[in-house]
């Protein structure tokens, strides 16, 4: 069974508990985790598991996380351009990039 990552660990709001940020490592589900830090529960059973009583648990909430980043590729360098390519220019300024008003618009001194 996969296992979330825990990303963070905070105080609860209450004695004794924790809230936990846990992160699916396959989708990037992110769940925020309220529980107390001692939960009685049954002896441990031959499966390895144990049974928590239904109101000790704490609670859960999770939503979609931000997709996982590719993996980088090795970094290659750019080849060089020769002296003489020309250079990029920048984008001619649009409407909303002029001034306002207008240098003619403005009132004379």
């Amino acid at each position: 069974m996969p296992t979330m990552q825990i990303e963070r660990q905070f105080g609860g709001p209450l004695k004794d508990t924790v809230i936990q940020r846990l992160r699916d490592p396959v989708d990037g589900t992110v769940c925020m985790v309220y529980l107390p830090i001692n939960a009685p529960h049954s002896p441990q059973q031959t499966s390895g598991y144990v049974q928590y009583g239904s109101t000790t648990i704490g609670s859960i909430s999770c939503f979609a996380g931000p997709a996982p980043a590719p993996a980088v590729a090795a970094a290659r360098p750019k080849p060089a351009q020769p002296a003489s390519a020309p250079q990029p220019q920048p984008p001619a300024p649009t409407s909303l990039d002029q001034r306002w008003p207008p240098p003619a618009a403005q009132p004379a001194r």
